[in-house]
C-alpha cells in the first residue's frame, strides 16, 4: 500500500497565492474558481492507498475536500463548507452536483479517501465526532491502472477566501 506524502502532490489549477511545506499547505482561493478549474493539488498512484488529511472548513459559497481526477471531463469530488456538503461528478463533461444543507461550526474537516483496485471511496469526519461518514463510492475510467487523487478548493463567490490543508497521512 502506497504511503502518500506532500512531495507526491502537484498543482492543477494554481491558487492566487500559496505556501506549501512538507507538512502543510495554506492558500488563497480566488473568486469564481469551480471544478475542474479551481485549485487542485493532485498525486498519482498505481497502487492501492489510504489517504487521510485535514482541510479548513470553507465559508458559504466555497468548498474544500477530496477528489479523484481522470480528466477535466471525468472526476468525482466531495467537499464541505460551513453550510453544506457537496458531491460533484463529471463523466465525459456531463456534470452532476448535489448539495445538501449540512451546517457546521467546526473549523476543520478530516477527509478520508481509499483506493482498492478499480474502486475508491471518499468520506469525512468532523473533529467533534471522529466517526467517518462515507459519502461516495466510485470508479472512474482507467482507475484500475492508476488514478490521480488529492484535495480541491472551489469558490462560487466573488470574494477570495483563505484555506489550509495539514495532517496528511
Amino acid at each position: 500500500m502506497k504511503k502518500v506524502t506532500m512531495k507526491d502532490f502537484r498543482w492543477l489549477g494554481k491558487p492566487l497565492q500559496w505556501v506549501k511545506t512538507h507538512k502543510e499547505l495554506s492558500l488563497t482561493v480566488g473568486p469564481m474558481l469551480c471544478l475542474p478549474r479551481g485549485p487542485l493539488l493532485l498525486a498519482v498512484s498505481d497502487e492501492d492507498f489510504t489517504l487521510c488529511l485535514t482541510t479548513s472548513t470553507a465559508p458559504d459559497g466555497g468548498f474544500c475536500g477530496v477528489c479523484l481526477y481522470h480528466t477535466d471531463e471525468s472526476y468525482t469530488a466531495v467537499g464541505r463548507s460551513k453550510t453544506s456538503l457537496s458531491v460533484e461528478s463529471s463523466v465525459r463533461s456531463y456534470k452532476t452536483t448535489t448539495q445538501v444543507p449540512l451546517p457546521t461550526s467546526e473549523q476543520s474537516v478530516q477527509w478520508h479517501l481509499e483506493r482498492k483496485g478499480p474502486l475508491a471511496r471518499m468520506g469525512y469526519a468532523l473533529p467533534s465526532k471522529e466517526e467517518v461518514v462515507w459519502v461516495s463510492s466510485t470508479s472512474l475510467p482507467g482507475m484500475a491502472c492508476s488514478v490521480s487523487f488529492g484535495v480541491f478548493f472551489s469558490n462560487h463567490t466573488d470574494t477570495p477566501f483563505e484555506a489550509d490543508m495539514h495532517s496528511l497521512r
